[in-house]
């Protein structure tokens, strides 16, 4: 099961929304085919393992994820699976998803294999860990980065410079973008930046959508940056959004403070299919994804430099948010050293 789980993070940046899934096919514990699924539309990854075997009949098959009994844009799993005659199925996680959730293995079994489920189950469910959590919650898997000096700063005063990270740093991060189904921006960081908040990285991807959040509606949707293909959609307060409807707008209420409710916005982006998305923002809207106990997951890149006293801006009131005993965000993953000067900070809420 450890092997199919690394086929299945072939499809890491490609299967969105889809979940990522292994399969493969072994018969006198020789592995004799394997299958992943790519992207959505194309094979799902049990009949790609098919497909490529030489023989199927007395196998067993190992399978992240439950095979699919339906139809959508492509043929159900479970057809597939019964008419190979297989003899053994064995199964690391249930797909939640109501029309499935342990009615393959149901059909499986009645079809007369033997099934076994549960092997490798938490890891099988770490590689899809946001689908898991859209479909069950209606949530995505929530990520946020910040990059930060080694006295607590994160951004220079002036533009002489524009990055604290080093630059294997930033290559990490752009792995982060290229699993993701959406990056998170404010209005602020947007003006400032102008970031692409794209994925460059030497492998497949599906570039995330971009979403800027924008209470007061300050960007127009003819600004240049939008001149390219990039899907985007900017968040807005309702009272700043005109009665035509628009692809790239979503108007939410804000409260007094001029914030979202940022469930709300996570769940605008369950609904456009989303698994994980990442928040790359200043550090007043990652203290409120944690205050409101919706962020997962936290990647701080720390420097060796210290630039406080003399360029920096410091972001107190984040690490005194991290520091609290009262939010459930916990020190998760030793810390690794990252090309020279950096080290990277993995935190996560101690109940995902």
């Amino acid at each position: 099961m450890q092997k199919a789980i690394s086929v299945a993070s072939r499809g890491m940046y490609t299967t969105k929304p889809n979940p990522r899934v292994g399969c493969l096919l072994v018969k006198n514990n020789v592995i004799i085919s394997y299958g992943f699924h790519e992207r959505k539309g194309h094979l799902h990854a049990e009949k790609m393992a098919l497909i490529n075997a030489s023989e199927t009949k007395d196998t067993t098959m190992y399978c992240t994820l439950e095979p699919c009994n339906h139809y959508g844009l492509t043929p159900p799993c479970t057809k597939e699976i019964l008419n190979s005659n297989i003899s053994r199925l064995v199964i690391g996680s249930i797909d939640p998803t109501s029309h499935i959730n342990g009615k393959g293995i149901r059909e499986i079994q009645q079809g007369g294999v033997e099934v076994l489920v549960g092997v490798e189950q938490e890891a099988c469910n770490e590689i899809n860990r946001g689908f898991i959590k859209r479909i069950s919650s209606n949530l995505p898997w929530v990520m946020a980065k910040i990059a930060i000096s080694q006295d607590n700063c994160y951004s220079f005063i002036n533009s002489s410079r524009k990055w604290i990270s080093s630059q294997p740093s930033r290559k990490h991060a752009h792995l982060l973008r290229a699993r993701s189904c959406a990056v998170v921006t404010g209005y602020k960081t947007f003006l400032g930046d102008l970031p692409k908040l794209n994925a460059r990285i030497n492998a497949p991807t599906i570039q995330p959508l971009i979403i800027i959040l924008d209470p007061k509606k300050i960007i127009s949707e003819s600004h240049n940056y939008f001149s390219t293909n990039r899907a985007y959609r900017i968040f807005c307060g309702s009272s700043q959004v005109s009665e035509r409807k628009s692809n790239t707008v979503t108007s939410l209420p804000i409260n007094a403070k001029g914030r979202f409710n940022l469930r709300e916005v996570l769940q605008e982006l369950a609904k456009l299919e989303c698994n994980e998305v990442l928040f790359e923002c200043g550090p007043s809207l990652i203290s409120q994804l944690i205050q409101e106990n919706l962020l997962d997951q936290l990647f701080v890149y720390r420097s060796n430099e210290s630039i406080c006293s003399y360029n920096g801006v410091r972001c107190d009131e984040l690490m005194q948010v991290m520091r609290s005993s009262q939010f459930k965000l916990k020190y998760y993953e030793t810390k690794n050293y990252i090309g020279p000067s950096d080290t990277l900070s993995v935190y996560r809420v101690n109940n995902t």
